[in-house]
């Protein structure tokens, strides 16, 4: 076991008793299986190979690297197939490990690491490294380290390299605790200060065991520790070797002077404590895999574009560059030249294939590379997606929104959800997902929603665009009252057929007194409650010409908001609770009045200040009952009478005032002539004008008309 310290074996010494014999258990019926891969196994020419061999013919890829200078500390000969602590490995048929061939570097034997059962407890070069202590921990003492190094120029401006590390001590809390380490160290060559690629990515801390782990509760006692960066921690026990755990497939890489020398040193060992005093450690080994071929230092046009890897080419065209800077290029597709096509950087518009392209740099160095593309549609959103509005009938100003019914309005003709997607996102930034866009609650009364329409065999191909939701309310409307007008000559027939003609759009504003923003609103008129209810054009009256009713008729009013008029509206009834009732149109009737109606009066000669009475003809005008009568002194009603019970005539002239009959509903018919024979008499008393007054029109009176 690993040692700890004299504090720390007090703690866990009889747990770690007790784990240990599972993890062994563990490990024996995981070793019992059969192993994914073979290492160093003696059917493989590298498993032989010295480490010069494995650096250039395995790990590097590209005749234009110019490797140099390879140095190495390892345990064993190249022969030394089962003991040495490096080697080659080899992916077996049907295997899932991630590589299909590469090198291995351990703390112990490599040949271990699978080959068997085995509990990969063993003792190495017993070296330590110092370049490791300075970038991992100075106070830490490593021992059995493995190292391979050597110089490189490369012809890109990029070096990169895949690898996975793989250990023992993903078992009790030793993830909580320290680890063997590893690092991948990059100079300029003549240079002293080291780089390390080999890190957590997107941060500057060294793999490790306890840098890349899932939590760790050892059966709820209290001794572990949260995750570690757990996404690239790959399983425990997974049986495609012998160790407990390993990570995931890792990516070193750095930014390179093309042909400028570099030298990089990859080293593995195994680590104490970190605790001045501690004694060192070489129990429990770790290892490195690295991918054959993945150490890049030279031409690459890249990853392969497809719908396979949901990474096609967006569109019909994608531009293709050499990384080195060469004296010649010359692009094909499918192995066929491509006329024209020979600068350092091509356009690829010819379709799916594989385009590949042989350069030739200035030091006659050749290399070349070919890249697999398919291409998929780029996708199209409508600029104008129409705004989803939804009424809020019940009031609260929320309604659920099922959004995906926009996917018509969002697509382009042509396209098909099969072949697209359309993703919804409450942020610019397309970094919310809406998660449940069938059932989507708004959280204002206008809101925008992103959309993003992705082709569904690449990823990055999309297009983003918006549309609004909307929540659309009803009106408190006014409660109509009843619209009268007299009947008339204008409608068909004369003033007495109770016909007349109603202009209902001057209803319009009364309905809507009160209500904010009337002009979003439109309002209809009906002669039937259902036809109001169905929006029916059978029972729509016209209201902006006149609509002639006989006598009187219902009329039931819609309100539309015109941001949703199928769904949000409104419609009067005539139930009891109702405040929004329909109202009536009425054709109110002209009074009665006869023409050709006289007064004959007689007044006292030399009375100053004579007056008649003009309302006592009022029953001879109209037998209307509860009508009103205004008096003028002319035809044109202009010259109002203010006191018709005592108007004062002149005497011995024939005379006339008009006469307004006016209804108790308002309607009035044009002025009739109330004609004046007024009469003087001297010094009668008022009993002798009376008689006379009785027996007048009896009388042949002087064409002066003087008594």
């Amino acid at each position: 076991m690993k040692l700890l310290t004299p504090k720390m074996k007090l703690k866990n010494n009889i747990l770690r008793s007790f784990l240990s014999l599972l993890f062994l258990l563990s490990s024996t019926i995981s070793s019992l299986q059969a192993q994914t891969i073979r290492v160093n196994d003696i059917l493989d020419t590298e498993s032989s190979f010295s480490p010069e061999e494995l650096i250039s013919d395995v790990l590097v890829e590209g005749n234009c690297a110019n490797i140099s200078n390879i140095s190495y500390r390892v345990n064993g000969n190249p022969t030394d197939t089962t003991t040495k602590s490096y080697g080659y490995f080899k992916r077996l048929p049907g295997s899932t490990f991630p590589f299909e061939e590469g090198i291995i570097l351990t703390t112990g034997n490599a040949y271990s690491t699978t080959n068997g059962p085995s509990d990969l407890n063993n003792p190495s070069t017993g070296l330590s490294d110092f370049d490791l202590n300075q970038i991992i921990d100075p106070n830490t003492v490593f021992t059995d380290a493995t190292v391979f190094e050597f110089d490189f120029t490369p012809s890109s401006d990029t070096i990169n390299f895949r690898y996975l590390m793989a250990s023992e001590e993903y078992a009790d809390n030793y993830p909580c605790l320290y680890s063997d380490s590893f690092a991948f160290l990059l100079k300029v060559a003549g240079t002293t200060t080291y780089e390390n690629i080999a890190i957590v990515p997107e941060t500057t801390t060294p793999v490790s065991v306890t840098s890349v782990h899932p939590g760790v509760d050892l059966f709820g006692n209290g001794i572990g520790c949260g995750p570690q960066n757990e996404d690239y921690f790959e399983g425990y026990n997974l049986g495609d070797t012998n160790f407990n755990g390993r990570t995931t497939i890792l990516n070193a890489t750095a930014a390179v002077i093309p042909n400028k020398t570099y030298h990089i040193k990859l080293v593995i060992a195994d680590a104490n404590d970190g605790q001045l005093g501690s004694p060192t450690d070489n129990i429990y080994d770790s290892a490195v895999f690295l991918e054959a071929g993945s150490f890049n230092l030279g031409f690459d046009l890249g990853d392969d574009f497809l719908t396979a890897n949901n990474n096609a080419v967006c569109g019909n065209e994608l531009t293709l560059t050499a990384n080195i800077v060469a004296t010649s290029y010359q692009w094909l597709k499918d192995g066929v030249i491509i006329p024209g096509a020979t600068n350092q950087t091509y356009t690829a518009n010819l379709g799916d294939g594989t385009y590949s392209c042989n350069i030739t740099d200035t030091n006659g160095c050749t290399g070349n590379d070919d890249v697999v593309l398919e291409f998929v549609t780029a996708p199209l959103v409508n600029p104008l997606i129409p705004v989803f509005q939804l009424c809020d009938a019940d009031g609260n100003l929320t309604e659920n929104f099922n959004l995906t019914i926009k996917v018509n309005d969002i697509l382009i003709s042509g396209q098909s959800l099969i072949d697209f997607e359309v993703q919804y996102f409450s942020d610019p930034d397309y970094t919310n997902p809406i998660v449940d866009p069938v059932g989507y609650v708004n959280t204002n009364i206008d809101e925008t929603i992103y959309v993003r329409v992705t082709n569904r065999g690449s990823s990055s191909c999309y297009i983003d665009g918006s549309f609004i939701i909307q929540i659309t309310s009803l009106p408190i409307p006014t409660d109509p009252s009843d619209y009268s007008l007299c009947d008339d000559t204008v409608s068909i027939g004369g003033d007495t057929d109770g016909v007349s003609s109603f202009l209902l759009n001057t209803k319009d504003a009364e309905i809507l007194t009160g209500v904010t923003n009337p002009g979003n609103y439109t309002i209809s008129y009906y002669t039937d409650p259902d036809g109001a209810v169905d929006s029916d054009p059978t029972f729509l009256i016209p209201k902006d010409i006149d609509y002639l009713v006989t006598n009187s008729q219902s009329v039931y009013v819609r309100i539309e908001n015109n941001n949703d008029p199928t769904l949000c509206y409104t419609v009067s009834d005539d139930s009891a609770t109702s405040t929004f009732t329909p109202f009536k149109l009425i054709v109110d009737p002209l009074p009665v009045v006869n023409s050709s109606i006289e007064i004959n009066y007689c007044i006292v000669t030399g009375d100053p200040n004579p007056t008649v009475d003009l309302t006592q003809a009022e029953n001879q005008i109209s037998p209307t009952t509860n009508a009103s009568f205004e008096y003028f002194k002319d035809l044109a009603g202009t010259d109002l009478i203010l006191d018709p019970v005592s108007y004062p005539p002149v005497g011995n002239v024939l005379q006339s005032v008009y006469v307004k009959v006016i209804s108790d509903q308002g309607c009035a018919r044009d002025l009739v002539e109330l004609v004046l024979n007024i009469g003087e008499t001297p010094n009668n008393s008022f009993a002798d004008l009376v008689a006379i007054a009785v027996s007048y029109t009896h009388l042949t009176l002087p064409t002066n008309r003087e008594v």
